[in-house]
């Protein structure tokens, strides 16, 4: 019996993380600046600075992880109405 959906997710078959987007050129070109301007703020901040600028950067890591997670739920559950009304009739 074939498993669904369902099952290979909870097994850990499906690991929607590690899947593979599709980095753009844009997304490559804004990545380079964004590497660029910090290898720039660390070559003139003092170290006090430094500390707080990683600090900084530490928090707003976490702050993208947290949002992604939750725009991921969200795309999903919206994909599971989307299903639940295509195929269940009123």
């Amino acid at each position: 019996m074939k498993a669904n959906i369902i099952e290979e997710l909870f097994y850990g078959n499906i690991l929607p993380q590690e899947t593979k987007s599709n980095v753009t050129s844009e997304l490559k070109d804004k990545l380079r600046k964004m590497s660029e301007t910090e290898d720039k703020l660390r070559g003139i901040l003092s170290d006090e600075t430094l500390q707080l600028f990683e600090e900084y950067v530490d928090k707003s890591n976490e702050f993208s992880c947290i949002s992604s997670a939750n725009s991921y739920i969200t795309g999903f559950r919206h994909g599971s109405r989307f299903t639940y009304d295509a195929f269940i009739d009123e």
